[in-house]
């Protein structure tokens, strides 16, 4: 099972994830992380903001 805890603010300069439970040796990649962010943009939602605010993944 996947523990996420998160941290930040949704209008600040960073959100933070934390993912416990990740198997060892799973392959994550930067491009398609920030390609499913990029999808978010073009969901429904309220205003505006999305198209203004450009997300961007790093893995520390």
């Amino acid at each position: 099972m996947l523990r996420i805890l998160t941290a930040g603010e949704s209008h600040g300069p960073a959100c933070l994830a934390i993912i416990e439970g990740m198997p060892a040796g799973v392959r994550l990649s930067i491009k398609d992380i920030n390609q499913d962010l990029k999808r978010r943009r073009s969901d429904f939602g309220r205003g505006g903001r999305k198209l203004i605010e450009e997300d961007k993944a790093e893995i520390l």
